[in-house]
This record gives structure tokens, sequence and C-alpha cells, in this order.
């Protein structure tokens, strides 16, 4: 008799790449992977005898294969021989596509090659799932498809998970609030007669059972807003991760992106239109559950009035808000200062006032039209979101005494009642150093390893990651890349004189003319690298709206004549049907902002060429941007060194990172501010980057693409 062989009993990453390599016929291993595995089974190993959390931050380029170098640990560390056998590991993405990457692709890859018996799921926000509720108040002039989507969900014996971005009926952008609920909308499973067989809860249920967890930052950022919401209203002041639930690990991938989501999610937004709607709803419900009889006919119709009134009362302020923040925003860079919160908190009183009596008269509303148990979650619904609005108010008023800044802005929306376009005001705060939260509510209780491509900066090294993540104390390393850049790439920046001998002009913000001269000379330089020398191919990156679509316009016409086709973000393609064009038309040309910096993927010929026409500082009026450099100047730092440039050196490893994305891949990238050459600071960022040649002369470039070709075409 045949005696079967067990299966082996993998501990490390080196078990788990025996195995691989004894199933998959060109298995190769990969020295940077295999470097990043092991400092994440040190995490892992430490988790199990160190009480204290434990900290990695990781840099791990591209082509590391730094995804399948952090799960592999993960798995062997919670599967039944592992390390923490049982538990939770929380990996985060920043990106839709990454998380799909995980979730399709790395995630069922081991489940197929491993002898390793491991659970996982996705965690996504409850907005990502077709709401029930709302899907049956919804009308056909709402969504198009209703009906299809009504089957295809919840028709008997329907399998559907709800998912977004698993449905095969289309639901268009604008129709999806209608079928979803929104921020602070739900109610809660137990305040919502469909929480039982919910779409999204039962999702969050199926996560809770994993060892393995997919989600994104900004869940894990609102795990940590939820957790100190709770421990401000619990008087033990303790409070509890309710999305994530408990974990022995988490893996933040993209790591770059975490300050940002950290704190656009961990702040506040009021917007006018979600106050006016709400204001509608409001109406529309009291008004529906009263004149139940004659005998309480005028109470009821006292309440519909005294609803009217405060709807009226709402509508008014909103309407004065407007006209002060559209005041406030004619100056640069405006705030929310204490003086803006003094001089116009009456009107704010006045619309929390009216808000919070149409408040209590939702909640006194009996009800007593309609199916009971949809009208009751519908109420639910119109509370909850109602308090929201209250305590957001509240927070974005009392933003400047609390460590964070509040600023206006405005937005266009069409007019429910005349279907014209029109002007809304928003208020948004947040706070302006998210380390120091994310070290008191996340850090000093979970262990967790940083990942990117991009987390260090030049000389400094992970200084500035660690600072603004509030890890000053983590374990730093950098695996490395496999690539081949003196092989592979070339990288241009203009020297101090033009081609012509002249002196290189410069983008200074101060000096119009000069400023106008280094436009005119990078659109023709742009015109000349894209046409001339890479002959399509080409990535176009800017950092500005206003500069992407001026360059387009002067250079689609004069690249498309050339016969390459040309696409730009945000017309007439969604960035996922561009990033599709792209990849498939090997020779086409793409402009585009910060969407493209990061998270996206060409690898072969089809991107030969990428152009950042200037250095991505970020602005220094944005409020975010001015408050930190504020406070740095307050503990008498130096806000350039410290905030402006390591930031961009950040942006910057992105944009650079999109040309090489294979071993076999090659090209240029073309970095057009001549202050790369002209100061300390920028030849400082040059020795920085990655090490590929550098030149400053045009002809080299076109040199080089002169010697690819002729390359390629004799390996053909």
């Amino acid at each position: 008799m045949t005696t079967a062989t067990p299966e082996p009993q993998l501990r490390t990453f080196a078990d788990a790449e025996n195995v691989l390599a004894s199933r998959l016929p060109g298995y190769t291993a990969r020295p940077a992977q295999q470097k990043l595995a092991a400092a994440i089974e040190a995490v892992i190993t430490a988790c199990e005898t160190d009480p204290a959390p434990q900290h990695l931050l990781a840099e791990a380029g591209t082509g590391t294969g730094k995804s399948l170098g952090a799960l592999i640990p993960a798995i062997l560390g919670v599967s039944r021989n592992g390390r923490i056998a049982g538990g939770r590991v929380v990996i985060a993405t920043s990106t839709l596509a990454l998380m799909t990457q995980y979730l399709e692709k790395d995630l069922p890859f081991l489940k197929e090659h491993l002898p390793v018996d491991f659970t996982y799921a996705p965690l996504k926000g409850l907005g990502q799932y077709v709401c029930k509720d709302k899907l049956q108040e919804a009308t056909s002039e709402q969504v198009a498809n209703l009906a299809d989507l009504i089957e295809e969900t919840m028709a008997d014996g329907s399998t559907s998970t709800g998912d977004r971005d698993t449905l095969t009926t289309p639901v268009a952008p604008e129709e999806w609030r209608h079928v979803a609920v929104g921020a602070n909308e739900c109610p809660g499973r137990s305040g919502c007669a469909f929480g039982q067989t919910c779409f999204g809860y039962k999702a969050k249920d199926e996560a809770a059972e994993a060892n393995i967890v997919v989600t994104n930052h900004k869940m894990a950022m609102l795990d940590v807003k939820v957790k100190m919401s709770i421990a401000e209203s619990n008087e033990n002041g303790i409070g509890e991760s309710v999305i994530l639930g408990d974990r022995d690990l988490m893996i933040f991938d993209e790591g770059h992106e975490l300050p940002e989501t950290a704190q656009s999610t961990l702040g506040f937004e009021v917007k006018e239109g979600g106050i006016l709607a709400w204001a509608d709803q409001a109406l529309n419900f009291v008004t529906l559950q009263s004149a139940t009889d004659d005998e309480n006919a005028e109470r009821d119709l006292e309440a519909i009035r005294d609803t009217e009134k405060l709807v009226e009362t709402i509508q008014a302020k909103l309407v004065e808000i407007r006209e002060i923040v559209v005041k406030l925003m004619e100056i640069e860079g405006a705030t929310l200062d204490v003086d803006f919160v003094e001089e116009h908190y009456p009107v704010f009183e006045a619309l929390t006032q009216a808000i919070t009596r149409a408040w209590h008269k939702i909640k006194a509303a009996k009800i007593t039209k309609g199916e009971k148990g949809a009208q009751g979650t519908k109420q639910k619904r119109l509370l909850t979101l109602g308090e929201s609005y209250l305590t957001n108010i509240a927070r974005v008023l009392e933003a400047p005494e609390i460590d964070m800044v509040a600023w206006p802005e405005t937005y266009t929306a069409r007019s429910k009642k005349t279907g014209e376009q029109v002007t809304r005001w928003a208020l948004t705060a947040c706070p302006i150093e998210v380390g120091p939260i994310l070290r008191e509510e996340l850090w000093n209780e979970t262990s967790a390893v940083i990942l990117s491509a991009t987390l260090s900066t030049g000389n400094s090294g992970f200084s500035y990651a660690a600072k603004t993540l509030g890890l000053e104390k983590a374990t730093t390393l950098d695996v490395g890349t496999p690539f081949d850049y003196e092989r592979q790439m070339l990288m241009y920046v203009p020297g101090a004189k033009t081609e012509a001998g002249e002196p290189m002009p410069i983008p200074s913000a101060k000096d119009k003319d000069a400023r106008a001269a280094w436009q005119t000379w990078a659109i023709e330089t742009i015109a000349m690298l894209v046409r001339d020398a890479a002959r399509g191919g080409a990535m176009l990156l800017f950092t500005s709206k206003t500069d992407m679509i001026a360059a387009y316009n002067l250079l689609a016409e004069r690249i498309g004549a050339a016969g390459f086709p040309v696409y730009m973000q945000g017309k007439d393609h969604t960035n996922k049907e561009i990033a599709q064009k792209f990849k498939e038309q090997k020779d086409s040309v793409l402009f585009g902002m910060k969407s493209f910096f990061v998270g996206v993927d060409f690898p072969g010929d089809t991107n030969r060429l990428v152009v950042m026409m200037k250095l991505p500082f970020a602005v220094p009026s944005d409020p975010v941007i001015a408050a930190r450099s504020k406070k740095i100047k307050e503990r008498g730092g130096n806000d350039f060194a410290e905030l402006a440039l390591p930031l961009m050196m950040l942006t910057l490893g992105q944009g650079f990172g999109r040309l090489l994305r294979t071993v076999t891949d090659y090209g240029i990238v073309a970095i057009l501010d001549p202050r790369l050459s002209t100061t300390h600071w920028g030849k400082n960022i040059v020795r920085g980057l990655p090490p590929a040649p550098v030149t400053t002369s045009l002809d080299d470039v076109k040199t080089y693409y002169a010697a690819w070709r002729e390359a390629l075409g004799a390996a053909s």
C-alpha cells in the first residue's frame, strides 16, 4: 500500500519559496523580496514574544514583488502552524487597483499553490454596497436600470454580493447615491429593516472571521475616527475598533499615501447641498406621516407648517453662509480662524438650531403611512444624518482651537428646482498633523508594517515619513530594486543654458516674464521629446490642472498631427478608460495629473517617456500645507527643508517610478525644471533619485532613443 506524502509544514518564507519552486517551473527567487519577507517575519516573531507593538517602515521598489513578500509571511503567521495561529492580519491599500490585485490575483494564487490553511476576505465601506432599503425607495427616474438592479440583487435565489465592483447591472456614478448609503447615513444593522440581510454587514461579518483581511487606507482611518468618537462618549474614555476589529498585525501598502488619507478621513466636512437635500427629505417625511385622521388633522397640519418654516430658515441661512464664504474666498488661502468664527457664529448658531428643531420633528413623527419597517428605517437614516451635520458643523467651527485647520470651498451642482448649475459652499476641517493621532490611537496598540516604493526622501532617508506618521522609533529598511538604471534609462534635466546658449529661464512664481519664457521653452521641449525623440509612448505629468490644460491646448494638435493618439485626464474618458487606451496604443500620449503619478502600471514599450514639466511642489497657499508650515516656523524650523522639499520628493519619486515596471523596460524621465541643475538643493534631489545616467543635452536624448530603436529592430 502506498502512503501519501504529508504536506510540508511551512514556517518561513524560505519554506514557502521551496514549495513554489517545486510546483512552478521557472519560479525565480528575488533577493529584495527575500529581505522584505525576512523583516516582516521578524515583526511577526516579535509579536509572539513581545507585548509592545512592533513597527517597520519598508521601501521596496517596483519589481521587488512586495505584495507576495508581505502576504506570505502574514499567511504563514496566522495559519494553523503559525506564530500567531488563528490570528488576523489586516492589509490596507490606497488604490482599488492594488486591492483588486491582492484579492483576485495574489491571494488566490497562494491559496492554490501553498499547502497552508487560511481564509481571506475584503472589507469595504457600506457605501460600496447596494442598500436594500434605499433600493426599494428609488425610482426609475433616478436609476435607469432599476428593475434589472432589483432583479440582480433582491430576487429569490440571487447570489449577488451587492458590491458595486461586481454588479452586472450598469449604475451610473450620479445614480449610485440613490441605491447606496452616503457617509453618516446608515442607522446601523439594528436600526434597519434589512439589517439582517444587508450586503455591507454580511461582508463585514465574513471579514471578521477571515485570517487575511484586505481593505483600504480610508477604512483603516475611519476605524480610528470611530474609535475616538466612542472614547469621547464613554465615561472611561476608552474607544473600540468596531470596523476593523481585533487584529495581530496591519500592513499598509502604498504607505506614502497614508498621511493624506488620514488627514482627510480624520477631518470633518459640511456641504450646503447635503444639508439642503436633508431638509427637503425631512419635510417630505414629516408631511407624509402627518394628516392621519380628522381628529388630529389640526395638530398634524401644525407640524407640517412648523417643519416648512424650519426648512425655509435652513435654506435662508445656507444662502447667507454662501455669501460669507464667497466673500472670504476672495482671499487666497483663506481659513476659518478664531476671528471668523466669532464674527459669523450667530448665523451658524441659527442654522444649527433650525436643523435641531427639524430633527426633533422627524423624531416625533409617528409612522402611519407606507410600509412601517421601511419608513422606520428612513426615519432613523434621517436622524442619523441630521446628527452628523450638527456634529460636523460644531467640529468645523471649533477647529481653530483644537489643532485643526478649517477652510472654505465652493463647488457647482445642479439645482433640483431649476435644473441649472448653481454655486454651493463647503467647509472642511482636518488635523494639521496626523502623526500624534496615529501614534496614540493606532501604533501604540497595533503592530504594523508600512510599505511603499517611495518612503525615503534622498539624504534624509525615512525621517520625513516616520515623523509624519508618528513612527519615529520604527525599524526602517530599503530592499532596493531589481532594475539596472545604468542600462535601462536616462534622465534628462535642463542645464543652466538653453540649447541656443541663452540663460535658462526658471518657473518662478515671482517673475512672470521668466515663468512665461520657461513655459514657452518647456512646451517646445515637450513637443520635441514626444514627436521627434520618443515618437509617442509618453506620459506627461502635471501637478496643476491649469498647466495641464494649457499644455494640452498647445500640444495636442501638433502631437496628433504626427500620428500619435492623445488623451487628457478629465476629457471625454474616465481615468480607467484612458489608462486602458494608453496601454493598448503603444504610441499614444497621455496628459495626466496626480492620479497618474501613482497606482498605474504600463510595462513594456507603451510607456518609454515620462515628462514632468516642473518639480511637483505642493501649493504653498493650500490650507493644510500653510498650517503645517506655520507650525514648523513657530518651533524654529525650516518649512522648506522639513516639509516642502521632502513632500515634493515623495511625489517626484512616484512620478519617476512610472517608467520602469519590469527589467526589460527602457526609456527616459525628463524633468523640465532647471532648478535641478542650478540650485544646491536641486542637485541633492538628483543625487537622491535612482542612479540613472543624467544628461542636460537634448541631442543625447535623441541619440538614446535612436540606439534603442536600432537595438530593438535588430532583436526582432
